[in-house]
């Protein structure tokens, strides 16, 4: 089979199992997105549902939340109570008064007594009568309370109520009261609110109440009762039930009051009493159970929300039905379905389309890989084989003109012809000149080592010479520093000397001035003595004294003069000194100039030896690099030479037959020039 149908087949399998498994790829991820597009809107639905449940039973539990605030605002709730209580005394009153217009009297009074013992309101509610001094003139259902004195009656807090009637209505002549007061039938007094009024003729007040704890039963009867009027438009209803799952609001009437703890649906759920549960442990919470619908037969999913008062202890719910739900879903996933058998229609037809032209692309890219190889594979992989193995004496002609890699297989077998060829020669010639090379470099080498060891023993020359500079020049510094110091102590000394003289001149100067002191003494000594011998006897003692200060002021004198005639001779010897010093300190001066120069010309001379042994060494340096690459240059002759000899070696693997059978010899279409010979050895072969 040649390589254009193996091609062609080969490309059109891979592209049929490509398509194929791409498209197995693209059904599995199309039928997972499906799947997951009706999972996804189903979820959506259901959580759409729950906050919708969620929003409703919250608007449901702050109506129930609002009665609950009212049912604990007590100063509210009593003045609620005292409107409802007004309307039913001023009722009475009303048409006690109308009574009054015949005239006072006992038969009327009685009439009016009889009136309101016989009211009756809210379900067993009553009045009273008493008059303005606290005494009971009729009570509407405790008759043994009639007649009595009630000033000293107090409710269990304290509270004389009914002096405290007495005193509102005769300060503002009507107002509410309130007070612990027991409900008929019961023993435990209970919160009450009364409303209370005075008619002045009669001088009697009358009165009415309510019990805060009927109130609040009354707000949660209104509450129940809003919350069961509470409906959707789509018929859904909101429910209580208490903690023992008995229903308190519902849209069936016949439900409320009953316990529906027992209650089951058709897979064995106890729904109420587990939405029940629910809110007692979490507070809140969805639940999904089956419910018969109002107007078809059967009992069908639903999604309960269900919510806890904690004020009341109630739990409030509603429910959605979710068949909608699963309607929907099952037209979705009928929608869905439809589009992934039209889009496997398309990828069908799409793959054979690509089925189609990949055969074609096939079969054209099959003969543009043939044009360009140009030859059957096998065929060429035996030219190379040949060419490998050195023969370059194979036949390439063929009756059609060569394409492709055959082409140039075959200009590079004719082009290998003739590099061989060169190369062999060129090898030939380099081993010839690198012989010469040798030679020379061997030549040059030994003249550089012996002008590097005549630098050698230069260098040690100079470097004696300025080993000596070096010294002189160190002496004549350690002169110039010897000098210097002489020179600034005779300076010192000179100034000493002239401290010194002028320290004596201060020293006669107070010397004159110890022997005018002496002289003064003496001549006090001497008024003394003549005071003493003007005293008598008296001044014996005193003469006595004077004189020894005589004396002592004559050896005063005497030494005084003595130091005074050193002094001046030691101020002689002084200024004698001091000018021998001032003519030594110039000379000083001058010799130390003197050491400078020769100093400085030292410096100089070794700075000069100093850059002369630099340029020799650098010399040396350059000698020592040019013996070592005259050096390195023999070694290169002689690895030249023996790569040379290595070439020839491995050129003699090439077989290659020139015109009558001798080789053929070119190098770029030129024949090859020989290596120059004798002294000048840098000739090359030039291309």
């Amino acid at each position: 089979m040649k390589l254009r149908t193996k091609l062609t087949g080969f490309q059109v399998l891979a592209v049929v199992v490509t398509i194929v498994l791409l498209c197995i790829v693209f059904i599995f991820q199309l039928n997972q997105y499906a799947d997951g597009e009706i999972a996804s809107y189903r979820e959506q639905s259901m959580e759409r549902e729950k906050k919708q449940l969620d929003e409703l039973v919250g608007m449901a539990s702050k109506t129930i939340e609002e009665y609950h605030r009212r049912s604990q605002d007590i100063d509210g709730l009593k003045q609620a109570t005292m409107a409802g209580l007004k309307r039913v005394v001023d009722s009475v009153v009303s048409q006690a008064e109308n009574e009054l217009k015949a005239g006072d009297g006992p038969q009327v009074r009685a009439t009016i007594k009889d009136l309101v013992e016989a009211v009756r309101f809210d379900g067993g509610n009553y009045l009273w009568i008493n008059d303005m001094d606290v005494r009971m003139v009729m009570h509407g259902t405790n008759p043994a309370l009639n007649g009595k004195d009630m000033s000293q009656f107090k409710d269990p807090e304290g509270t004389y109520l009914f002096r405290e009637m007495v005193e509102l209505c005769r300060r503002d002549g009507a107002g509410m009261v309130s007070y612990l007061w027991a409900k008929p039938g019961e023993t435990e007094p209970k919160l009450k609110v009364s409303y209370v009024r005075l008619i002045p003729e009669l001088g009697w007040i009358f009165g009415t109440g309510a019990w805060i704890e009927d109130v609040t039963a009354q707000m949660q009867a209104e509450a129940a009762q809003q919350v069961s009027a509470m409906r959707m438009e789509d018929g859904n209803y909101f429910w209580i039930n208490d903690l023992d799952s008995i229903m308190i609001a519902h849209s069936s009437e016949d439900l409320i009051g009953k316990s529906l703890a027992g209650l089951q649906d058709k897979r064995g759920n106890y729904m109420i009493r587990d939405m029940t549960e629910l809110a007692k442990s979490k507070g809140e919470g969805f639940l999904t159970y089956w419910w018969s619908k109002p107007g078809r037969e059967g009992e069908y999913p639903k999604l309960s929300y269900v919510r806890m008062f904690e004020p009341w202890q109630w739990v409030v719910g509603m429910g959605v039905y979710t068949d909608a739900i699963d309607v929907a879903v099952a037209a979705k996933q009928a929608a869905v379905s439809k589009t992934v058998n039209r889009m496997l229609i398309l990828i069908v037809i799409v793959a054979v389309v690509l089925a189609l032209l990949a055969a074609v692309s096939g079969l054209v890219f099959a003969r543009g890989v043939t044009n360009t190889i140009g030859a059957e594979p096998l065929e060429m992989a035996d030219i190379a084989g040949t060419i490998a193995e050195g023969d370059l004496t194979r036949d390439m002609n063929t009756d059609q003109p060569a394409l492709g890699v055959f082409a140039a297989l075959k200009r590079m077998a004719e082009n290998l012809v003739g590099i061989v060829t060169d190369v062999k020669n060129a090898a030939e010639q380099v081993a010839a000149g690198s012989e010469e090379l040798t030679a020379s470099a061997e030549t040059l080498s030994q003249s550089v080592t012996e002008q590097a060891a005549a630098i050698e023993r230069v260098t040690g020359l100079v470097s004696d010479m300025n080993d000596g500079i070096t010294r002189n020049s160190e002496n004549a510094r350690e002169s110039e520093r010897i000098v210097l110091r002489v020179a600034e102590e005779a300076q010192e000394g000179g100034e000493a000397v002239d401290i010194t003289v002028r320290t004596m001149k201060e020293i006669a100067e107070r010397i004159s001035i110890i022997e005018e002191i002496a002289r003064q003494t003496n001549l006090l000594a001497l008024n003394a003595a003549i005071e003493a011998a003007r005293a008598g006897e008296h001044g014996k003692g005193f003469a006595v004294v004077a004189s020894e200060v005589r004396k002592l002021a004559e050896k005063s004198g005497q030494a005084a003069a003595e130091i005074s005639e050193l002094s001046a001779q030691s101020v002689d010897v002084a200024e004698r000194a001091g000018a021998i010093i001032g003519k030594v300190v110039p000379d000083v001066r001058r010799s130390a100039d003197l050491v400078q120069e020769v100093a400085a010309a030292s410096a100089d001379q070794t700075g000069q030896a100093a850059r002369i042994t630099d340029s020799i060494r650098e010399m040396d340096q350059a000698v020592q690099s040019n013996a070592s690459s005259a050096e390195e240059l023999a070694a290169t002759a002689e690895e030249l030479s023996s790569q040379a000899v290595q070439l020839q070696q491995t050129m003699d693997y090439f077989t290659v037959a020139g015109n009558n059978g001798r080789p053929v010899v070119r190098v770029a279409g030129q024949p090859v020039q020989a290596l120059p010979s004798g002294d000048d050895a840098t000739g090359l072969v030039k291309y």
